[in-house]
């Protein structure tokens, strides 16, 4: 009896485990000398294996506009607008990171 609710439990943590994985990310966030670098976590808009992210746009502290960008880091960061806040549009993703940076 004991064995079977183990079990449970362990499929139940195993569970809990991979949404975490699949819905939790943590970007990496970069400021200027008093903010520093650091790991901010979010939840992710669409389902993704990847932990990690890092805002292909971010030249240092500068936010560069999509039309700036080169074709592969734009499908980069279309892939981070999408699962960061679940944008199809570059532009408004483009705004919503400007208007959240501190």
């Amino acid at each position: 009896m004991i064995e079977r609710n183990h079990l449970g439990l362990c499929l139940g943590a195993i569970a809990v485990c991979m949404a975490a994985w699949l819905f939790v990310g943590f970007e990496r966030y970069v400021g200027d000398h008093e903010t520093g670098m650091f790991w901010e976590p979010f939840l992710k808009r669409r389902p993704s294996l990847q932990m990690t992210f890092r805002n292909p746009a971010q030249s240092d502290l500068e936010i560069l506009p999509p039309d700036s960008l080169g074709a592969d880091t734009k499908a980069e960061f279309l892939e981070y607008c999408r699962v960061r806040f679940g944008l199809d549009d570059m532009a408004i993703c483009f705004e919503t990171i400007k208007a959240a940076r501190i």
